[in-house]
């Protein structure tokens, strides 16, 4: 049986970006579960019907996308990807990518500030990886200047405030810099990137402290944009945490981000990520 609010498509408003990304993690993790996105063989029954939802659900993105800032399109177009590549088998259209993420580039380098920088950043950067043309010339440009930026920002490994950054500006630029190539930048980056990591462990280390204490007052600290920037945190980290570690961080994060999130579906889609979903 899927979860309720999978089954209910009917009800998800396309024009609230957050439900809209949340039921497309919804449909990756059950997908993932049913093992749809592995070589584990689905029932044909489970492939049927979460096929169906998918589908259904791509083309509501596609009929709404086009209705939205830049910035929501943003928001919801690395889930899309997933889904068209995971759930559906098949290469989304570069083009139709393409399109909303250089409208999110032109309106971030024109004063757009509610264009999130290190989603836009990881957006080009998968583009580039994959070699598509579109992504040479505006947005490896934009992309290798805010590299340059945000390392200054820590050229000791240590966040020495050249810029005015909040907390989730620090976590964010730490995590792409721990997963970006940084050789242009430092002779030894995996030394640099070692010791970047441990000079921000302790927002890690805080979330955690807060969660496991179940700490009102110390996690209202945590609003679900920090508990995301933790969460790319720890995912570029892994490498550096013993197997313990890592599993005490991802599980006060997923109390972070259970507490925080705004959408039933994305809290829908967390609590599916560590429970068994038995094929319909």
């Amino acid at each position: 049986m899927f979860p309720s609010l999978l089954l209910d498509i009917k009800r998800l408003d396309f024009g609230n970006v957050t439900d809209v990304a949340g039921y497309g993690l919804l449909l990756i993790i059950c997908a993932d579960k049913l093992g749809l996105t592995t070589s584990n063989e689905p029932t044909i029954g489970s492939r049927s019907q979460i096929t169906k939802l998918a589908e259904r659900w791509s083309r509501g993105v596609e009929r709404s996308i086009a209705r939205m800032s830049a910035a929501d399109a943003l928001e919801i177009l690395e889930t899309y990807d997933i889904v068209q590549r995971l759930v559906l088998y098949r290469e989304p259209a570069p083009d139709f990518i393409f399109r909303y993420v250089d409208l999110a580039l032109d309106a971030r380098i024109h004063g757009g500030s509610n264009v999130d920088p290190y989603k836009l950043y990881n957006i080009i950067s998968a583009g580039l990886r994959l070699k598509e043309k579109a992504y040479y010339g505006k947005p490896l440009d934009w992309s290798l200047n805010m590299l340059d930026v945000w390392h200054r920002d820590f050229l000791s490994g240590h966040y020495a405030g050249f810029t005015h950054a909040t907390a989730y500006d620090i976590i964010s630029r730490v995590a792409v810099l721990l997963t970006s190539d940084i050789s242009a930048f430092e002779l030894n980056p995996e030394a640099y990137k070692r010791k970047l990591f441990e000079n921000h462990l302790h927002y890690l280390d805080e979330v955690a402290a807060a969660y496991e204490a179940w700490s009102c007052e110390t996690a209202a600290d945590y609003d679900f944009k920090i508990a995301e920037a933790l969460s790319r945190f720890l995912h570029a980290s892994r490498s550096y945490l013993a197997a313990d570690e890592y599993a005490r961080y991802r599980v006060a994060l997923f109390g972070a981000l259970f507490d925080k999130s705004p959408s039933p579906y994305l809290r829908a889609a967390l609590s599916a990520s560590t429970s068994p979903i038995p094929a319909a």
